[in-house]
């Protein structure tokens, strides 16, 4: 039997709170629980194991799923050595529980030399259900274990993330490993020429990758100097060509679920597009990154087939001068040809079915603005999250008098944005370095933006919104920064002072909240005009008007407590009109704790000051046992 079931709460003479009944749940569940949080929220699994040590053993087997050997923190050389000593032993059960082994990354590269990587092959034998390898050290895995990981785990995926590269030839058996799953990877090239050639192994990565690969990231890294070009022009790898894939007829090229070009340098014509697009299939692509922007050409070949992506990271170049060293460099838009590049754009994005999350940017406060509208009005309105970014920059177009807070928006941009994403659940605006919006939402935001921006300034009863909806970094609805009302759970800043009183009993609050105009039409106004009427409190005569709009809280709260007396004195005539009719003893117990309920719930509207009802309460309820205890012997006497 697992001992959740086993569990037995320790004996205790006093217990705070009941008494969990999560670890009572049968095993199968518990499970299933597990599962849900380690897939949804990490954090929260790591805190769930804390609960028992009967979470800790039956949560092991998802503990260890994912397991990584590195340097990078305090505290990993030392757990990965320890671990490495536990999946090496024969009589361990956690090497069973491994279905991700992470390698890398390693600052110590000696000790990866010595250590670790004469050991990786009997970690590979040992681990018997190994699904996923990700490799990520800043070189390429031993041919040895390579071969070993394909003998042994022939469906298994292959990641190889390279960053930190050395220079150094890419591996021609990693990359045509017909299990390659990720290759996230730097490459090397030179400067393009002015006609967009140059040296790189970008015809490398073209004609050698395998058909399972699913996840393609390329960034580039310089070839610097005249020494480690002339190295560079000796490797086998290398090719001189024009600075792209360089397709042609009857290539092919693996069905990418993800790609990321995040270099500003490649060649993307309209020639090479459209090889591209024949050499694969766009249509299963979830992921694109492009964080240097990309040619209209690419974006233009992408329409109509890229129909399906999810996931669009996409930011705007803009050319404000030529180069005549880089004239073909990726993804520069000219601002003043918006009527050409615009609509390229916004029917690529029209194509797309259900494009979730939008990170765009664009290094011109006005050009951002003008370029987002017409992009969320093409998405149909489904995007769930939104990044947008001027990219630091500090173009304006604007009058020339402006000043530095014009350089942020206004909240009716913010509104703009919102109205066209109506089921948006999170915002994250960098505009310029004075604005920083960050928003997370739960449902539709248009809703609750149109509820907050249409009240007044905020009180102190509802501060907790604007911080919630807000931050602390933000601007609220009302347009103020939301610093102004204090951060999440800290006291209300001193200096500020709200419009209403919130130190109001509850029924106070009610009638300032629904009944504020009557109570001024039929009880403050006329008290006024006849407190004026007389001779010895004679003022200046009042301005029509003037005392509709303020009200002292004392006035309000003798209102409140003239209306909860009434209300207490109609309960307490209630049951004895009750009494009257009702005859029978069983009915009238009934009837009497029922009473003496409204009675308490109506001294609740008076707030702190509701102990005199209290002891009426206990006094009426005293009272009526006597009443009906003496109208049972009368009744039985006669």
């Amino acid at each position: 039997m697992s001992p959740l079931r086993r569990m037995k709460r320790p004996p205790s003479k006093m217990t705070a709170k009941p008494g969990s009944h999560l670890l009572r749940v049968p095993l199968v569940i518990l499970l299933i629980v597990m599962e849900d949080i380690y897939e949804t929220d990490r954090e929260a699994f790591l805190n769930f194991r804390l609960v028992s040590k009967a979470c800790r053993n039956e949560s092991q087997y998802l503990f260890f799923r994912d397991f990584t050997i590195h340097d990078r923190t305090l505290l990993g050389p030392s757990l990965s050595s320890k671990m490495l000593e536990r999946l090496k032993d024969r009589d361990e059960a956690t090497r069973e529980y491994v279905r991700h082994l992470k390698i890398g990354p390693f600052k110590d590269e000696d000790k990866f030399e010595l250590e670790i990587s004469p050991v990786l092959e009997d970690i590979l034998r040992s681990v018997k259900n190994l699904q996923d390898l990700t490799w990520s050290a800043n070189c390429a895995p031993p041919p040895a274990m390579l071969d070993l990981f394909h003998e042994l785990y022939p469906l298994a995926h292959l990641h190889f993330i390279l960053r930190n590269r050395t220079f150094q030839p890419l591996s021609r058996s990693l990359l045509s490993s017909p299990q390659l799953y990720t290759l996230d990877t730097e490459i090397y090239s030179t400067i393009p020429e002015h006609t967009g050639h140059s040296l790189s192994e970008l015809s490398l990565i073209k004609n050698i990758l395998p058909a399972s690969l699913q996840v393609l990231r390329i960034s580039t890294l310089d070839v610097d100097g005249v020494l480690q070009r002339a190295q560079f022009e000796d490797w086998e790898s290398v090719t001189y060509s024009v600075f792209n894939f360089d397709f042609q007829l009857g290539d092919r090229f693996p069905a990418l679920l993800e790609l990321a070009l995040r270099h500003d340098e490649f060649a993307l014509t309209a020639e090479n597009c459209n090889l591209w697009a024949r050499a694969t299939s766009w249509e299963r692509l979830q992921r694109l990154d492009l964080p240097k922007g990309a040619s209209h050409e690419f974006i233009a070949s992408l329409t109509n087939r890229a129909i399906n992506l999810k996931y669009l990271r996409f930011h705007i170049n803009l050319r404000t001068h030529w180069s005549p060293y880089r004239p073909h460099r990726n993804g520069t838009w000219d601002p003043y040809s918006q009527n050409d590049s615009l609509p390229v754009l916004a029917g690529f994005l029209a194509s797309i079915k259900s494009l979730h999350t939008l990170d765009f940017g664009v290094k011109s406060i006005d050009i951002l603005t003008y370029y987002l509208c017409v992009i969320l009005q093409s998405l149909h309105g489904s995007l769930k999250s939104l990044t947008i970014s001027d990219m630091g920059g500090e173009d304006h177009s604007g009058p020339i008098d402006y000043t530095p807070d014009m350089l942020a928006w206004d909240p009716e941009h913010y509104k703009e944005v919102l109205e066209l994403t109506p089921g948006l659940e999170h915002l994250d605006a960098r505009i310029s370095t004075v604005d920083r919006v960050v928003g997370n939402w739960k449902g539709r935001v248009i809703e609750g933006f149109q509820k907050m921006s249409m009240a007044p300034l905020p009180s102190k009863a509802n501060m907790h919104l604007y911080r919630t909806y807000n931050g602390g970094d933000g601007r609220a609805a009302n347009g103020e920064m939301a610093s102004l009302y204090g951060d999440i759970g800290q006291p209300i800043p001193n200096d500020l002072a709200t419009v209403e009183s919130d130190d109001l009993e509850p029924m106070a609050q009610f009638i300032r909240e629904f009944l504020m105009d009557r109570v001024i039409k039929y009880i403050v106004r006329p008290s006024k005009v006849l407190l004026h009427i007389l001779p010895m409190h004679r003022r200046e005569p009042m301005a029509a008007g003037t005392d509709v709009e303020f009200v002292h809280e004392k006035i309000v709260s003798a209102v409140a407590n003239a209306s909860v007396y009434v209300l207490a004195i109609l309960i307490l005539i209630a049951p004895i009109a009750t009494f009257t009719v009702v005859q029978e003893q069983t009915s009238r117990m009934i009837i009497m704790p029922l009473f003496c309920l409204l009675l308490t719930a109506s001294a609740q509207l008076m707030g702190p000051r509701s102990m005199p009802l209290f002891i009426l309460v206990t006094a009426y309820f005293q009272a009526m046992v006597v009443f009906v205890t003496i109208t049972n012997d009368w009744q039985v006497t006669q």
